[in-house]
């Protein structure tokens, strides 16, 4: 490894921690570029290239450096599983509509957008928002790592933290977003309940990666069908506070919902399938480094 430029080498003994300053530094740079600087619309090109250029390009980068082409051709195939359980699909597409249908009848209300609306959203966020550019790094590269290193739950909470601080530049650039309050003690509250719903979130996402084959397409759709219902809570359920109920209610269920299947695992998320499924990660440190 002596011939090897410092960087790569320190990529190849420290993949993780080489993932995580990569995918910040590239996200956060252009975010206060778009949304900072050139004040780009959030719902476009401000918001949309963050995780392409972010976590994306980080798995990319970080996956040739350390696992080489075999490396790259495994985690575009796992981009692509498709064949899995159709259990899966289920809770993956459906899981979220049904609860949150049911959480919002319970206070009274009726929802106002069409099914349709919904699916045409979520195809416009599949493809140009976060999903498909954050999850080929989040569950792609650094969960199968997480998980090797420092057990399913402890790896998984990890991620679930540092995936929640990634967003921490559109809370602070971005007015109003996800409702939080201008003033600092009221941001502060907001981002960090964020945080803890994302972390919650992850334990449910770990669970269906293990139970699928590692598939990230998977995750992608789970990813894409939060945010959607996300976006069109206040337009599900007419009035502000009820959108706002409805969302924390989310929330509250996703917590509700990790540690049921926390308890239901104890604690394993699945990971013992996925050991005897996937083959281990490579040794970052004994692979061949990618050459063109």
């Amino acid at each position: 490894m002596a011939h090897l430029h410092p960087a790569v080498r320190l990529a190849r003994r420290h993949p993780l921690t080489g993932y995580f300053l990569l995918t910040f530094t590239l996200s956060w740079t252009w975010m206060a570029v778009a949304l900072g600087v050139l004040r780009l619309p959030m719902l476009g090109i401000g918001g949309a290239l963050a995780p392409l250029v972010g976590p994306a390009l980080a798995a990319f980068v970080l996956t040739a450096l350390t696992q080489g082409r075999a490396g790259i051709r495994d985690l575009l195939r796992r981009l692509v599983l498709w064949r899995v359980s159709p259990w899966w699909y289920a809770i993956v597409l459906l899981g979220w509509p049904a609860l949150l249908l049911l959480l919002g009848f319970t206070q009274g209300a009726s929802a106002q957008a069409p099914a349709a609306a919904f699916w045409g959203l979520f195809l416009l966020i599949l493809v140009t928002g976060g999903p498909l550019g954050e999850e080929p790094g989040w569950r792609g590269f650094a969960l199968p790592l997480l998980q090797q290193r420092h057990g399913p739950l402890a790896g998984t909470l990890v991620l679930g933290v540092l995936h929640g601080l990634w967003h921490l530049p559109v809370y602070v650039l971005v007015p109003g977003y996800n409702g939080a309050p201008a003033d600092p003690a009221g941001l502060a509250v907001s981002f960090a309940t964020f945080v803890g719903g994302v972390t919650a979130g992850s334990v449910l996402f770990t669970w269906i990666f293990n139970n699928t084959r590692g598939s990230v397409l998977l995750a992608v759709l789970f990813h894409a069908v939060g945010n959607v219902l996300h976006s069109l809570a206040y337009e599900l359920f007419p009035g502000a506070d009820l959108g706002h109920l409805v969302a924390d209610l989310r929330t509250l269920t996703q917590v509700g919902l990790a540690l049921l299947v926390v308890a239901a695992t104890r604690g394993r998320l699945g990971h013992d399938r996925y050991l005897r499924e996937v083959p281990p990660v490579p040794d970052a440190g004994r692979a061949r480094v990618w050459s063109p």
